[in-house]
């Protein structure tokens, strides 16, 4: 269990530009010989307040899961969407929900729990929409759902 969280922190300390799967070659990374296309991390823009990174050990061959970090000059958007059952729910989440919050705080010109609530809203009624109109060509999309964490700092 520790030499799993070492990797995992490893990972994290590593500066990288981009998504990378954590492959080991002897490489002298200090990873050890893993060879898990399972585990990756990337590092996220500098915000005002500091560096973020993060790494994720996907659990399944498919990935049903999606995260997103936006920031921008005083704010930061994180959301985790845990799929269940398929990607399709998570991925939806992850194409629109940002955008809906984008649009409903400028509506009420200001970030408020009613714009939370309204991009959450927009995006469901999103959902259920396209799930009515592919579910006659891809029957398993209305059994599909995600979970999901979102936190704007």
């Amino acid at each position: 269990m520790f030499s799993l969280l070492t990797m995992i922190a490893s990972a994290c300390w590593r500066p990288v530009s981009q998504y990378v799967c954590m492959r080991k070659d002897g490489d002298g990374d200090g990873l050890g010989d893993l060879d898990d296309a399972f585990l990756w991390c990337r590092d996220l823009e500098k915000h005002f307040s500091g560096e973020f990174s993060f790494a994720v050990i996907q659990a399944n061959e498919v990935i049903e899961d999606y995260s997103q970090v936006e920031t921008g000059h005083a704010v930061t958007f994180v959301g985790v969407y845990d799929g269940h059952g398929g990607p399709d729910a998570a991925r939806f989440i992850d194409d629109h929900l940002f955008l809906h919050l984008i649009k409903h705080t400028r509506e009420n010109g200001t970030m408020s729990e009613d714009a939370l609530r309204s991009a959450f809203s927009a995006t469901e009624d999103g959902f259920i929409s396209l799930v009515r109109r592919a579910r006659g060509i891809k029957p398993l999309i209305a059994t599909v759902s995600s979970c999901c964490l979102v936190g704007v700092i």
